[in-house]
């Protein structure tokens, strides 16, 4: 009976001593728990919510070829024209890798294009323009004495100079696309005047250099009273910051006592002008932000912003250095939500996108 009850007891001590060793050495190498603890660990260390600095800024290439004369349809979609081919496609700007579609195929080779919607557009070559409606798959080629014809944002209207050799009279003219209206506003025998339009009420006329006259000179046109007032004065190198509305006007031009390049910006209303942006910026490498509330300018690999206060009379400068960004840019726009700048690389032709750092 004694044998009995200590091999018993033997037993119950050698299954008791087991279970403590099997807890202990679970205790300390516990997958499971050392995995909780890894991922605990990763949680207060990476937790993307605890994340302090703004989001970086993206930048991503558009197109794998040259590619020309951008626009941005509604916020987040790019159409484009590749001169090579004369196709004209578009990408999203959310999601570039998924790739371009083809939206339609012009002429090849154009040297300027002039959107009025993303299914309207004039196209200009070295015989003449022509204007496409890619919806309804119509064209129309221009007299090649209508010069340089611009579309209205809406697509409604065309503006453009108008000369015969064989007559003494000219004029700047608005007219529908097909030519079935047609309005005469300003007389002029001027025939290189480069027109945009500010609003539907009014033009703005740029007069480059001729053999005769080396500045240029701009104006805008009312079209209603034919009222026409010079905004800029006889300058060297003048290029323009298109605005989106009719309100601004920036512009750049060679400071004549100082040879230095300097942005001027111009109240259109009142013809007040402020120059104490920074200077050396080409208005080619600019584009406004929404609401025409700044600038955005790249140049040597730099993202600049200029913000106007309230009296547009000073401005705050915010500078952004980007790894990648090219040295040169120029057809820089800006989406309508102010979230993403497209431009083209002027070294390899490729069109590129910026998603816009957080201001």
């Amino acid at each position: 009976m004694k044998d009995k009850i200590l091999k018993l007891s033997v037993f119950l001590l050698v299954i008791i001593a087991v279970f403590l060793t099997g807890y202990l050495f679970n205790q300390k190498i516990n997958p499971l728990k050392q995995t909780a603890l890894l991922d605990n660990s990763l949680v207060s260390r990476f937790n993307p919510s605890e994340e302090k600095t703004t989001s970086p800024v993206s930048l991503s290439s558009l197109t794998s070829d040259s590619a020309s004369f951008p626009f941005i349809k509604n916020s987040d979609e790019v159409f484009f024209y590749l001169p090579k081919t004369g196709e004209i496609k578009s990408i999203s700007l959310k999601n570039p890798s998924g790739g371009s579609k083809l939206i339609s195929k012009i002429e090849p080779y154009a040297n300027y294009i002039s959107w009025g919607t993303d299914k309207q557009l004039i196209a200009g070559y070295n015989f003449g323009s022509v204007f496409y409606d890619l919806d309804s798959n119509f064209s129309k080629k221009y007299d090649s004495n209508i010069k340089r014809p611009v579309l209205s944002s809406g697509g409604e209207f065309i503006a453009y100079a108008y000369t015969d050799p064989t007559e003494s009279d000219g004029n700047i003219s608005i007219a529908d696309p097909r030519l079935e209206t047609q309005k005469k506003i300003l007389p002029t025998r001027f025939s290189d005047w480069q027109i945009s339009w500010l609003s539907k009420e009014v033009l703005f006329l740029i007069r480059p250099p001729t053999l005769e006259d080396t500045y240029f000179s701009a104006f805008t046109l009312d079209i209603g009273s034919g009222n026409l007032q010079k905004k800029v004065e006889p300058t060297k190198d003048l290029e323009i910051v298109w605005p989106t509305t009719s309100k601004k006007l920036a512009y750049s031009n060679l400071d004549k006592f100082t040879q230095e390049k300097k942005l001027t910006l111009i109240e259109l209303s009142s013809g007040e002008t402020t120059v104490d942006l920074p200077p050396d910026y080409s208005a080619a490498k600019c584009g406004w932000d929404i609401l025409d509330r700044g600038i955005f300018c790249i140049d040597n690999g730099v993202l600049g912003y200029f913000q106007f206060l309230k009296d547009s009379r000073t401005s705050e400068w915010q500078q952004y250095d980007i790894p990648g960004l090219p040295n040169t840019a120029r057809n820089v726009r800006v989406s309508s939500t102010g979230e993403y700048i497209v431009f083209q690389n002027y070294q390899d032709g490729r069109l590129y996108a910026l998603r816009v750092p957080s201001r």
